[in-house]
């Protein structure tokens, strides 16, 4: 696994402070150029190799695939060539004709200017404003292909015949300066499936930049003597036609795609990769085939071309886009996107996945891309957003590119390891109508071979209502079923095209009670027996248990992490090192098509994986839930501030863990003592500050899962109740007090500030009708804790019946509202 060397940090930075200072250095150039004039024009033969290294560098940035991808769909592409390469230059004509009838050799400049191929720098820009990445460089390389016909022959046609044009030598210089590195860089990308992006090209790019500023100084130091003897305030029309052409390009490209009828991204790659041109390929050109008041142009074009980008791509889409990923960031980068420094794969499509938050990006999709690295896998998977509101945009615009950062402390030391993930293809929202049919197309799919979900605890339930002509059903289940459905009858039932089912989610024998409820549904719909049948001989519903823990994206240290990598990452993900994969396969080991063991993951395949989720959900997960919701109605913000509040939370949680869990559970005493030891370290992981409210999503049906068998087991076992269990219960009950929504989140308050409660509409809206009702905190108390364990839809039992409980419950409640969570959490530790 990749971790940053001190030189590549160091390129890296170094690259994006250029980025930065682009605008202010290619000006730069030319000034000095002119200054130092014969001092550094013997220095001309190197041009040619500096600019075919700068072209090879951007080459290694473009993968064939996107192209092809591309291609099906040559719309844009024509649009593209339509205004880059004929309404341009014949405007150019136009107005050269008019405004520089008399001076031939600035007409001939401008025409250049308006005919080289479009720059590498319109897929940063396109990259900024959330523009067709893909598509961009797709731009990049069939404009560097027809760059040797059009560009000589477009000179030739519309500039003074007086002018003598050199069209072969010019086809020439660009084949050797342009066509053979790209298509070199390009074949590299191919070979390497992309992972010369990795780490190789990134070191580069900076020394691309620096030498693209040496080129501009050597061209322009040809030229300076002429110039600068010369110079006048005739040069001031040159400046202002060249000026208005930079400007006007954006409008018209903008326009046509808008007339083309092409995608708000399309229409964004066409107006950049129209827009702007690679100057320095045209000054080279300038300076070796024509006279040099034709570089004139030139020159002035490398002054405004960036200046002009900015202001217009302000005008036409706004504000550059905020790099913020999580949506209460507040801070503005504006360093270049994570796709201009790494390239997205394209592979078969084999894994479809229920879930695109956190959790499955820094585990499933982390262990996918190292498949991929390490064995020959070759696959990547295709998230599906399981709610209409999710990361789909964020994700599709960043290619399904993003930076997994996983720290913590392995044999006394500290480990930090940064991965680009590019194991993600697209993230589709199945609410959306295009979407949807994007989606369902996957059913038919050969190369499709896993489903993977993480839905949460309370995702795997039956929803009533769900029909098979729903787009999508509501349920996770339905969607499966629905899906499936589809599978089955484009492949005829085919036994050799069912699917591995690998859910995640922390609900004992998820698998079993996934396929349970497809079934139901299937039933339901009057599917044909022929489908379950299939179910049955075909599909494997696997029952699996996930052990890592993922705080997620790293806020506070967000900005400093994107300036180490070099790019922004609206997407970080940070976890901890540790990771556990236990698989409950019920027709074999499925390790020959995932060979994760191959590549050194902890995956454990099993036909029994009872011990290891017992051991994990109860003690890892079930200290969590235990103390997550009073800690933070005590003021704590993170899994971390509890274990360092020696006084009250860390005692809270160790007595809760090693007093009541454990003597709850079956099994050696000593070997569950050693792993919850483990686990209180992995808490104090001082490099994921683990969110409080993060886990506090769906705590009814966590609390069901992973705390409600340790509480009753402890009851069977003891003869009495767990004091801190049950107060966790009481404090989910405390937590979960509001009556007011936002967005389909009820508010709580804690002091003086406002928190969201998530969870299922039902959960919320049953909280919301009890706390509407008022009384003093006694009344409440009994009120709230006979209405919420009588539930027997949250609990599958009523809890009043467990002797003690409700009286307990309902004292804990009037103590927490009486004297203050604190307080209350402090009478038993």
């Amino acid at each position: 696994m990749f971790q940053f060397q001190p030189i590549e940090a160091a390129l890296r930075r170094m690259n994006f402070h250029l980025d930065r200072i682009m605008p202010l250095l290619t000006p730069s150039g030319v000034v000095l150029g002119l200054l130092l004039g014969s001092w550094v024009a013997w220095m001309k033969p190197s041009v040619t190799i500096l600019f075919a290294v700068i072209t090879f560098i951007g080459g290694l940035g473009i993968n064939s695939n996107d192209f092809f991808k591309v291609v099906k769909k040559p719309k844009a592409i024509l649009v593209f060539v339509i205004g880059a390469n004929l309404v341009m230059p014949l405007l150019t004509y136009a107005v050269a004709s008019v405004v520089f009838k008399d001076q031939q050799e600035i007409a001939t400049g401008l025409i250049l200017l308006m005919s080289i191929p479009t720059a590498i720098t319109g897929y940063i820009w396109s990259g900024i404003y959330k523009g067709n990445g893909a598509l961009s460089l797709t731009l990049i390389l069939v404009s560097t292909l027809l760059a040797p016909i059009l560009t000589p022959y477009t000179v030739s046609l519309l500039a003074n015949t007086s002018v003598r044009i050199d069209t072969a030598g010019m086809m020439a210089s660009l084949v050797l300066m342009v066509v053979i590195p790209s298509v070199a860089g390009i074949l590299i990308n191919n070979l390497t499936k992309g992972k010369v992006n990795d780490h190789i090209t990134p070191c580069l790019k900076p020394f691309s930049k620096i030498g693209l500023f040496i080129i501009i100084i050597i061209n322009t130091a040809q030229v300076s003597d002429r110039l600068l003897a010369n110079a006048s305030w005739a040069y001031l029309p040159i400046a202002l036609t060249c000026a208005f052409l930079a400007v006007i390009g954006y409008p018209i490209s903008h326009t046509l795609g808008r007339i083309a009828g092409l995608a708000e991204e399309e229409s964004k790659s066409i107006t950049f990769a129209s827009s702007l041109r690679n100057i320095s390929a045209a000054l080279v050109l300038a300076i070796a085939y024509f006279p040099a008041e034709t570089a004139l142009p030139v020159i002035f074009g490398i002054v405004f071309q960036q200046s002009t980008c900015a202001v217009m791509a302000h005008v036409l889409y706004g504000r550059k886009k905020k790099y913020v990923t999580h949506q209460h960031s507040k801070g503005v980068n504006t360093m270049q996107p994570i796709t201009s420094v790494h390239q997205s794969v394209a592979r078969k499509e084999k894994v479809l996945q229920f879930g695109e938050g956190n959790f499955l990006r820094a585990f499933v999709d982390w262990m996918i891309d190292i498949l991929n690295e390490k064995t020959d896998f070759n696959g990547n998977v295709v998230l599906v957003q399981p709610l209409d509101r999710g990361l789909r945009d964020m994700i599709n615009a960043q290619n399904g590119l993003y930076t997994t950062v996983l720290r913590g402390v392995q044999n006394k030391k500290t480990v930090e390891e940064y991965r680009t993930i590019n194991s993600v293809s697209r993230c589709l929202n199945p609410f959306m109508a295009d979407d949807y049919q994007e989606y369902m197309k996957l059913a038919s799919s050969e190369d499709l071979r896993f489903i993977v979900s993480n839905t949460t605890e309370a995702g795997i339930s039956y929803h009533s209502g769900d029909t098979l002509a729903d787009q999508p059903p509501l349920s996770f289940p339905a969607k499966v079923c629905a899906f499936l459905y589809k599978r089955y009858q484009a492949f005829e039932g085919a036994l050799d095209k069912g699917l591995i089912v690998i859910p995640c989610e922390l609900i004992d024998k998820n698998g079993d009670n996934l396929k349970n409820i497809v079934k139901q549904y299937a039933t339901e719909w009057k599917l044909e027996e022929g489908f379950t049948t299939w179910l049955d001989e075909a599909c494997d519903f696997c029952n699996s248990l996930v052990d890592r823990i993922v705080p997620g994206y790293p806020r506070a240290e967000a900005e400093a992490i994107c300036t180490k990598l070099g790019y922004q990452d609206n997407l970080l993900d940070s976890a901890e090192i540790f990771h556990l994969w236990v698989i409950e396969c019920h027709k074999n080991f499925h390790e020959d098509e995932l060979p994760f063991n191959k590549a050194g993951l902890n995956v454990v395949w099993t036909d029994d994986m009872s011990f290891y989720r017992t051991r994990k959900v109860r003690i890892l997960n079930g200290a969590h839930t235990m103390s997550v919701l009073a800690a933070y109605q005590a003021g704590h913000e993170t899994v971390q501030d509890c274990i360092a509040d020696k006084a009250l939370l860390y005692p809270f949680m160790y007595k809760g863990i090693f007093e009541e869990i454990i003597p709850s559970m079956d099994g050696s005493k000593e070997e569950l003592e050693a792993y919850a030891a483990d686990v209180l370290e992995r808490f104090e992981n001082p490099y994921n500050p683990h969110q409080l409210l993060s886990i506090s999503l769906n705590s009814v049906s966590k609390f069901k899962t992973r705390n409600l068998p340790s509480l009753l087991g402890y009851f069977t076992k003891q003869g009495k109740l767990p004091k801190r269990l049950v107060f966790s219960l009481s404090a989910l009950i405390s937590f979960y007090e509001g009556t007011d929504y936002e967005g389909s989140s009820l508010k709580g308050t804690r002091a003086s500030e406002t928190y969201l409660i998530q969870d299922s509409p039902e959960i919320l809206a049953a909280f919301a009708a009890l706390y509407a009702e008022k009384g003093n905190p006694k009344a409440k108390s009994q009120r709230l804790a006979k209405a919420v364990l009588s539930n027997t839809a949250w609990w599958s039992q009523d809890l009043t019946k467990v002797e003690g409980l409700e009286k307990a419950v309902a004292a804990n409640l009037e103590a927490i509202w009486t004297v203050g969570m604190k307080q209350a959490v402090a009478s038993l530790v």
